[in-house]
């Protein structure tokens, strides 16, 4: 009974622990995203500034 116990507590802790990973890897996919745009809208208006 003991052992089940266990054996169900690992479980949750890797699901939790799967789920925060998820999280981590989504977080940084959105701070690429917003880093690459604040990049672009940089080279843009160094463009736009060369232009004129």
């Amino acid at each position: 009974m003991v052992y089940n116990n266990k054996y169900q507590l690992m479980l949750r802790l890797t699901k939790v622990k799967t789920t925060e990973t998820f999280v981590n890897i989504s977080e940084i996919k959105v701070n690429l995203f917003c880093l690459i745009i604040a990049l672009l809208n940089n080279i843009k208006s160094e463009v736009l500034s060369l232009k004129s």
